[in-house]
């Protein structure tokens, strides 16, 4: 669980949006390029990082305006 203000990587965490059987969604400002997102963390670790990109590999090969884009995946 990530705390309004905490940097993680190159985000800082602005907001928890909501929480689900897969993981956490936050709030987030992308600090390098000065933009808002919706960064989400899985719950559990080491699982492994083919089966993570799974999601979001089939919503980036999607085009639809009620459907978020992809702008990453990191480890």
């Amino acid at each position: 669980m990530f705390f309004r203000g905490q940097i993680i990587g190159k985000y800082k965490i602005l907001a928890t949006i909501g929480s689900g059987g897969f993981g956490t969604v936050y709030l987030a400002d992308d600090t390098w390029i000065d933009k808002k997102v919706a960064l989400k963390v899985p719950h559990k670790q080491g699982v492994d990082f083919g089966e993570l990109l799974r999601e979001p590999r089939l919503l980036a090969s999607l085009n639809h305006p009620n459907i978020v884009a992809i702008l990453t995946a990191e480890k």
